[in-house]
């Protein structure tokens, strides 16, 4: 059975979950995360694949790798990342509201709010893990769970007010409901509040907290919010299956955690990790704008982009020829970036994963996300196809060992790596469809995502990748303490370029990429390979393009056969771009514009034969 344990490590490695129900074999799987090759794989295997899964016995499933409900006396222990919260709240209580969730919705629409109230108490019913505090006995934290709370829905009406007024009051509800830290000791871990600002018009506001919360909890949230709103609202019964009366919840995996971590699987991951990370280098040298303060809190800024769909395109398919998912593309080309800035041999970056590789946890709300540590080396002459393979086996490897918390290791690691360790950069690709997706709805109601202040910086530097409806774009989260935005928006330029690089030749000996530290933040053009003697602008119209380039790309002397994003242009500057030539030529003019027009020759033909057509 050794081929059916690797192909189910392989496939745990990608989140695709499968199950058996009535005979069949099920799939669950992210979009994009299943190659031709493992499709394949699944369908020959499949006999073999049912046998294991139907007697449970697979690495995803090992012996005892099962939920029993009620396996905890009076006394429940936290789970392994709830006791590093808590930990956390009582070292630096001033900064504990770090670990709140928060969301805010403008609702527009006949708001039924007996129903919204019914739909709020009909989750925190449902879901144990809402009802649990943390309690202290004999010096020991424990999770204590109430049988039951009576959740009040305040509404405060601001119909009174005039605009400015209630944006006022808003930003103080907001404050209160969102920022406030929560009381650990209390239940439920749950706030919520309802501004009506006209007859048809409210603001809600819905708070919880890491302890009991992790980023796949929204999407199972939203969607019993969503559904149960929808019934009530119409005087119906709830419309999900009820709960058996023993059904495992949060506080039974914690138990279950523990115990399996106190055999043979524990030394098994400990030892996996202990021998990957005693090696493990920092991202050092990264282009920082100021020095790095011990004591400093400095706020999370973020610069957005989008890759242009022929590079987008390229990506995936050298993905489909090298047998690897989009995941392990994106993540060798940031950590070929980084290796750009800092020349280290070995690059350590962290991800998110989402820990619930029991088929019991997938429907639970709870605090199980956990962090994993993704170390690739570069090696003399390697290539990026040599990197992708290496962060291909090395990804499926840390996926399969991503249960153990991370603070369980740090006694085993070098002393200079306990403080934040390892996790200074981070990259994370969410993909559309996957279940995190899913957002909320209220019947009968317009809803509308309210912007939300970013908690203070965990990491540096994030890359956080998005694949939605066939567009790949993302956004650098960066530590506006010791970066500047600039700084950030010549990494995004490096970045495409690096892309078009490696896609076009993957061959290539990673060491012949640029150099990048020998750029200054906002040298986005440095490495370009630039003509000699360019070509003059030769009308009025491509002068003024040559200005508007020279301004927004700091270059001087540009030719107007040269092509915007080989000079450093990127998504942030074309919407510069296209914002400049609108009010400078009274013309309107599109991202596909831009792409179909790269130059500035090709640029001012257009905008003159649009002149000439309106005149």
């Amino acid at each position: 059975m050794e081929v059916i344990d690797k192909l189910l490590l392989e496939l745990a490695a990608l989140d695709v979950k499968l199950s058996v129900a009535g005979g069949k074999l099920l799939c669950n799987a992210p979009k994009g995360a299943l190659t031709p090759a493992l499709r394949e794989a699944i369908q020959r295997h499949k006999p073999a694949l049912l046998q294991v899964l139907a007697k449970a016995d697979g690495p995803s499933a090992k012996a005892g790798a099962r939920l029993t409900p009620g396996m905890g006396d009076d006394e429940l222990p936290l789970s392994f990342s709830q006791e590093r919260i808590w930990l956390l709240s009582h070292i630096d209580p001033d900064n504990h509201a770090a670990g709140n969730v928060q969301f805010a919705f403008r609702l527009s629409g006949e708001l039924a709010v007996d129903a919204l109230e019914q739909t709020l108490n009909a989750v925190i019913e449902r879901h144990a893990v809402l009802r649990t505090c943390c309690q202290t006995r004999d010096n020991r934290p424990v999770q204590h769970i109430l049988p039951s709370v009576r959740f009040s829905l305040p509404v405060h009406d601001l119909g009174g007010l005039n605009e400015r007024e209630q944006a006022t009051a808003i930003n103080a509800a907001a404050e209160r409901c969102l920022m406030q830290p929560f009381d650990l000791g209390s239940a439920p871990l749950l706030r919520a509040e309802l501004l009506r600002t006209k007859v048809d018009a409210h603001v809600f506001l819905l708070a919880t907290h890491l302890y009991v919360f992790d980023g796949w909890s929204t999407a199972l949230l939203f969607r019993e919010l969503s559904r149960l709103y929808a019934a009530f609202r119409a005087g119906e019964a709830s419309p999900l299956p009820p709960l058996p009366p023993l059904a495992a919840q949060y506080a039974d995996f914690a138990h279950w955690h523990r115990r399996w971590f106190e055999g043979a699987e524990a030394a098994k991951q400990r030892a996996y990790w202990l021998d990957t990370l005693r090696h493990a280098q920092l991202v050092t040298d990264l282009p920082l704008d100021r020095p790095r303060l011990p004591q400093a809190v400095h706020e999370t800024a973020c610069a957005e982009f989008t890759l242009p769909g022929f590079l987008a395109d390229a990506v995936r398919e050298l993905s489909r020829e090298m047998g690897a998912t989009l995941f392990i593309s994106l993540l060798a080309a940031f950590q070929t970036l980084l290796h750009g800035y800092t020349r280290q041999d070995a690059i350590a970056s962290g991800t998110i994963v989402s820990n619930r590789r029991l088929a019991e946890t997938e429907h639970m709300i709870g605090s199980f996300a956990n962090n994993i540590l993704i170390a690739s080396v570069f090696g003399t002459g390697i290539t990026f196809r040599a990197l992708l393979d290496q962060v291909k086996k090395s990804s499926r490897e840390a996926y399969a060992h991503q249960d153990i918390p991370f603070e369980r290791l740090l006694d085993g690691l070098n002393p200079s790596l306990r403080v934040h360790p390892l996790f200074r950069v981070m990259f994370v690709l969410h993909q559309h469809q996957s279940i995190q997706d899913e957002g909320l709805e209220l019947a009968g109601l317009g809803l509308q995502k309210l912007p939300l202040p970013k908690p203070r910086s965990k990491y540096d530097l994030e890359l956080i990748m998005v694949d939605r409806n066939g567009v790949l774009s993302g956004l650098f989260e960066y530590n506006a303490g010791i970066f500047e935005r600039a700084t950030i928006e010549g990494m995004i330029a490096h970045f495409f370029r690096m892309l078009k690089q490696v896609t076009a030749n993957p061959d290539l000996p990673l060491a012949e990429l640029p150099d990048l530290r020998k750029h200054g933040p906002g040298d986005h053009a440095a490495t370009a390979a630039r003509p000699i003697n360019p070509v003059a602008p030769a009308t009025e119209t491509e002068a003024a393009l040559a200005a508007l380039w020279q301004t927004l790309l700091g270059i001087e002397n540009i030719g107007m056969h040269e092509r915007f994003g080989d000079l450093g242009g990127h998504s942030l500057l074309a919407i510069r771009l296209m914002a400049a030539i609108q009010d400078l030529f009274n013309t309107e003019m599109t991202p596909t514009g831009l792409f179909d027009f790269p130059t500035i020759a090709k640029l001012a033909r257009l905008i003159d034969n649009n002149t000439e057509a309106v005149r």
